[in-house]
């Protein structure tokens, strides 16, 4: 490959240039900040078909990169070339040499173009990478064509971060589209670039063009499909050469020797993660053993990847020669325990798997994952049988088929009539890991293993089809004095272990639970505006599509992340319904049967939360605008009393107003009382107890030493106790020194409805003011706020609004937008009302009883578990849990079991911070959980925690 000539600028870097899949060339690109902006500076060398040389290439920009000017000295296949272009605002001014002829052009540009040579030299795409590192999807570069002199666009696609493993180091990579739109049409592009801006790969891959960084570009460089922190690069001795492997490890482990696995990888991905259509099977079985505990080895094969030796002449014998170099290697190493070694193969890696285990000692165990249980001739006969089971053809053809490939496998494995064969099938099948697995037998391999043996098998495979596992545990039942073989199938899963529809290989490209990266989501749901109408159907049918891998299961019965309840079927319905209506409930006139629903379910609610049947009620989207609302309602009237009209006059000539509360107070209320212009550090907190209950005497103490209006703020419901504050004693208090008292009660104000909770909110119909939010327990859909006072026309005074063309109904005296924020809004008392009704008096009170009562069963069987302290009184539906070490950071071991328990997605809950310690956090609220649900929750739990703590599972 011919040389670039010497790159006098500093911090040059030399790139490859592929052309067709051959090498043709190199560049050696620097870019340099100056005083007054940025150059881009080259030189490099083309061979043929292009036979370019640039001597020196040169690009100026602003520090904003802004072109100033473009310098290109070189030859073209041996004709001299000059260029010299400068850019001042919207005109470029260019001056062309070819040979002995020179031209001038005056073109006009964009001000903020990128100034490029075109198919030759590529240093200026380092301008692009610096524009694209910063641009959001759908940003369109402005690109000026030195050589063609002409403008055109590109416009960047989502970013994705991705790994690249050379032999010196990890490079920390950033991957868009690029659409170019030329003269002429389109071309897409692809554009790496690292931390820093700066340019790492660049791909047409219509033009068979390939740039990449020279650590990029070599062969021992590979891309980092899926790794974990602690993960670490081995290099394992084999037959004359080394394999390139990835160690993963637990998080976390107080054993000193653990358990350990090899893995070995199918036909379908030569690399150490087994990547097939997207998925990276083997990384992710390392993932999920190492999180259970083990120490997981997988390499690159043979001749791949990093990995030495050469792959063309391999067999599965080879192959399971390198497997026990693995094991050997990890008998070897002082934190493996070498009398727990197992391995593990994936398809045709589960041959492998047998092949070494018959001749290894010291292997101890053996899974065989999608692994077949016929001959291989016998296998790929039946996969072939499959796709033409699938395709529109006569039985004669399909029998023609079939015969055609037995001839095949007869000439391979007799080695007779192999002439015979038409040229491009003696290519594919002269090749020894062909050959070999196509006459491998597990059947003979069986009867050498006296190990223990796990078959897996996913349901929907349609590579190795599921009865596969049922022959390979008869083989392994007929075995003299060996274990049993243990058989699972795991349902909705396909030969890549991912959860699949069909399990066809034609599905692979859509599977929709490969880890979905903001970067997919976007470029899922991004682009450009449509410049035309598209049909209602496809719209929505995208939009689902697009949308699936980002959504949260949060309506299921296994979420605790927050107290978030699913939406009752019948809520659904209503919102479903409400939405086709689409009624404004700001006033009565523009729909009567809103406003109307509103009161009557407002009126249902008062009774059922026992507040004085005078109160007003206020529909919002959720307990930060409820808060909101009534704390504007108690400013108005606490000013009032003092003879201030703050809706007016505004507050800066206002009276002080004192606010009041618990140390644990909800952000929400923070939040509201900031939009009512009190700030933070104006609000008064007084101490509480170990559950976050305020202190009454505090709370009497703090209100002596103040004067002048004042609000108090208690608490329905501590967001990570559960815990309530003591109503009557802070009415008591509130009252003697004239405050007005609100209860933040989102979630805890509903054990109202419980005969059993009641004497948790004894007292709190004495407050002014509350707060709560339908789709926490009442199971409602998202914008569910309620907000009720017990001063009506406080409530409406800071609510209403007047204008001549908001015309109030004659005959009905409660107007929607009398008692919330909004003017205009969607009908949110519909689902409300559906849900009240659903459920009856009855089934709210059943509703709250079940989930404290579950929320009690959690608590009782995370303390069975040594290694977990619950750190609350369980006295409603939260329970707050740590995980306890017998030595080592109780913190740190709590948030890497609750990253286990993340990872495993038995069920979802979240993390918080309970009186400076780490704890996760369950919140049980959804109609839909069950005992089940909780015991499966909880196993999930106790195993992430076993695992942290040491503890074998």
């Amino acid at each position: 490959m011919p040389a670039p000539p010497p790159l006098p600028e500093a911090n040059g870097t030399t790139f490859t240039i592929f052309y067709n899949g051959r090498a043709l060339g190199s560049e050696q690109i620097a870019v340099n900040r100056v005083a007054d902006g940025w150059v881009i500076s080259s030189s490099g060398r083309l061979a043929a078909p292009i036979d370019a040389l640039a001597r020196r290439l040169q690009i100026r920009y602003t520090a904003d990169w802004h072109p100033i000017s473009f310098d290109f000295d070189g030859t073209l296949r041996g004709q001299l070339q000059t260029m010299h272009t400068t850019v001042e605002g919207t005109t470029a001014k260019s001056d062309l040499t070819i040979g002995t002829e020179t031209t001038q052009r005056t073109n006009t540009i964009d001000p903020a173009s990128l100034l490029i040579l075109t198919n030759s030299f590529f240093a200026g795409y380092e301008a692009v990478a610096a524009r694209a590192r910063t641009a959001p999807a759908g940003t369109d570069i402005p690109i000026f064509a030195e050589g063609p002199m002409t403008m055109f666009r590109g416009r960047i696609g989502a970013a994705a971060d991705e790994q690249i493993q050379t032999v010196a180091r990890r490079v920390a990579a950033h991957r868009a589209t690029l659409t170019l739109t030329v003269p002429g049409g389109s071309v897409d592009a692809v554009i790496w670039w690292d931390d820093a801006g700066r340019l790492v790969r660049f791909s047409v891959p219509g033009q068979q063009i390939e740039v990449a960084r020279e650590d990029i570009a070599a062969v021992s460089s590979r891309t980092v499909r899926i790794s974990r922190a602690n993960d670490e690069a081995v290099t394992i001795p084999s037959n004359g050469f080394t394999l390139a492997g990835t160690l993963s490890r637990p998080a976390s482990s107080t054993v000193p020797r653990l358990p350990a696995v090899v893995l070995a990888g199918g036909s379908g991905g030569g690399d150490r993660d087994g990547f097939v259509a997207g998925v990276p099977i083997l990384g992710q079985i390392a993932g999920a053993l190492a999180d259970a505990g083990f120490i997981v080895i997988r390499y690159d094969k043979r001749g791949m990847g990093q990995s030495g030796g050469r792959a063309e002449a391999a067999t599965l014998a080879d192959y399971a020669d390198d497997l026990r170099a693995a094991v050997k290697f990890l008998e070897a190493r002082k934190d493996v325990d070498p009398k727990r070694l197992a391995v593990v193969g994936h398809g045709e890696g589960g041959i492998v798997a047998l092949i070494a285990a018959s001749k290894e000692k010291r292997i101890d165990a053996v899974a065989l994952v999608a692994t077949p249980g016929v001959t291989g001739a016998d296998l790929m006969l039946a996969q072939q049988r499959h796709l033409l089971d699938r395709m529109k053809i006569t039985p004669e053809e399909r029998q023609a088929k079939i015969d055609a490939q037995k001839k095949i496998h007869d000439a391979v494995l007799s080695g007779k009539g192999l002439d015979a064969l038409p040229a491009d099938v003696r290519r594919t099948v002269d090749n020894a890991e062909f050959q070999s697995l196509l006459a491998s037998d597990p059947a003979k391999l069986m009867k050498a293993v006296s190990l223990p043996l796990l078959i897996l098998q996913g349901e929907l495979d349609t590579q190795v089809e599921p009865k596969n596992a049922d022959l390979l545990a008869e083989m392994a039942a007929r075995r003299k004095k060996a274990p049993p073989a243990e058989v699972v199938k795991v349902p909705g899963v396909n030969h890549l272990l991912a959860t699949a529809a069909t399990g066809e290989v034609d599905e692979y490209a859509a599977l929709k639970d490969k880890t979905a990266t903001l970067g997919d989501i976007r470029a899922a749901l991004g682009g450009p505006l449509p410049p035309h109408p598209l049909d209602a159907s496809e719209v929505v049918a995208d939009l689902a599509a697009a949308a699936e891998p980002g959504l949260v299961t949060t309506s299921g019965p296994r979420y605790f992340g927050f107290v978030t309840g699913g939406a009752l079927p019948a809520a659904v319905a209503a919102e479903w319904v409400a939405a086709a209506w689409d009624q404004n409930a700001g006033l009565f006139v523009m729909s009567p049967t809103a406003a109307v629903a509103e009161e009557i379910a407002g009126q249902w609610l008062i009774d059922l939360l026992r507040l004085p049947r005078h109160a007003s009620v206020g529909f919002v989207t959720g307990a930060h605008m409820a808060n909101f609302t009534a704390l504007a309602a108690a400013r108005h009237e606490l000013l009032r009393r003092a003879g201030y009209d703050v809706e007016a006059d505004g507050l800066q000539a206002a009276p002080r107003l004192n606010v009041v509360v618990g140390a644990e107070v909800h952000v929400s209320v923070i939040g509201a009382l900031r939009l009512l212009g009190i700030g933070s550090s104006q609000v008064v907190r007084v101490e509480a107890d170990g559950q976050g209950r305020m202190r009454p005497e505090a709370l009497a103490d703090t209100l002596d030493r103040l004067s002048g209006p004042t609000i108090v703020c208690a608490q329905a419901g501590n967001v990570n106790t559960g815990a309530f504050d003591p109503f009557d004693e802070v009415a008591d208090a509130a009252r003697r020194h004239g405050a007005w008292l609100h209860v933040d009660g989102a979630f805890g104000l509903w054990a109202a409805c419980s005969e059993s909770l009641r004497h948790l909110v004894g007292g709190v119909e004495r407050a002014d003011s509350w707060a709560t939010d339908a789709h926490k327990w009442l199971n409602a859909p998202y914008d569910s706020g309620l907000v009720f006072t017990s001063h009506p026309e406080a409530h409406r005074a800071a609510m209403s609004v007047e204008a001549a063309y908001l015309v109030r109904s004659a005959d009905e005296p409660r107007e929607p937008m009398d008692w919330v924020p909004e003017s205009s809004r969607r009908a949110r008392g519909f689902a409300v009302y559906a849900a009240l009704r659903a459920l009856g008096r009855s089934g709210v009170e059943d509703l709250v009883d079940r989930c404290c009562r579950l929320a009690a069963r959690f608590a009782e069987l995370l303390r069975q578990e040594p290694s977990m302290q619950v750190l609350n009184d369980v006295v409603l539906n939260q329970v707050l849990v740590r995980v306890v070490p017998a030595t080592g950071d109780p913190d740190a071991a709590t948030r890497d079991a609750l990253r286990l328990v993340q990872e495993e997605r038995v069920c979802w809950l979240g993390g918080t911070r309970w009186h400076g310690m780490e704890a996760m956090r369950i919140s049980v609220s959804n109609w839909s959980t069950t005992e089940e649900d909780v015991d499966r929750s909880a196993d999930s739990i106790v195993r992430a925690a076993r695992q942290v703590v040491g503890v074998r599972v």
